[in-house]
């Protein structure tokens, strides 16, 4: 005699209700991905990363202003962060003990932060480093840009908070600059910026948001 089995009906180990409600969680899911890559979380993400970024500058900074280091003009990198762009990651130092930094990302450790982003938003460069798009841009009386900068940028502050910029191991500059942060497709996009005389700040790109 069949016995008959109802609610005990299993389809690979689960019954035919949850197996429903797992493709429905599956299919909310997916129509929650683009928000999540483009919408109001995107620009949180972003923005938190940038005031991430803006506080770890003025950290350096500050550093430097209480060690009264000289600066580049003077000999002295102590306190330096360094952007690798194309890794889409940041590294700073935080010790007055001098921690170089190499030419590829570093593992944090003693004196030193290491910062990645997510692959879905960070450097320019990390995507490919469009050619209408800088990176990393300055704006100084010499008119120099980082723009097609893949590898590093440094940035530095000397004992009264001014900033210098150097690109790839370079020579260093005292003048503006500004970093940029966009989602993969660059149609977001922010900025932390050190002005000339120090200051540091965070704004999304007009029209970027």
């Amino acid at each position: 005699m069949l016995s008959m089995r109802s609610n005990h009906s299993i389809y690979g180990g689960f019954t035919l209700l949850e197996l429903m409600i797992v493709v429905g969680v599956v299919i909310i899911l997916g129509a929650l991905t683009p928000m999540l890559v483009s919408g109001p979380i995107l620009d949180r993400q972003m923005y938190n990363t940038a005031a991430q970024l803006q506080q770890d500058l003025l950290l350096v900074q500050n550093q430097a202003l209480t060690h009264s280091s000289g600066g580049p003009i003077a000999g002295s990198t102590r306190y330096l962060m360094r952007l690798y762009l194309g890794d889409n990651a940041f590294a700073f130092e935080t010790t007055e003990t001098y921690v170089p930094l190499g030419t590829s990302v570093p593992l944090p450790g003693t004196g030193v932060v290491v910062r990645t982003m997510p692959s879905i938003f960070g450097f320019p460069a990390s995507f490919g480093n469009p050619a209408s798009l800088a990176s990393v841009t300055t704006l100084g009386p010499t008119g120099w840009s980082a723009g097609t900068a893949t590898d590093y940028v440094d940035v530095v502050f000397d004992n009264q908070g001014l900033a210098y910029w150097s690109v790839n191991g370079g020579s260093f500059t005292q003048m503006t600059g500004s970093i940029m942060i966009t989602n993969s497709s660059t149609s977001k996009r922010i900025q932390v910026t050190v002005s000339v005389i120090g200051r540091v700040s965070t704004a999304w790109v007009p029209g970027y948001k």
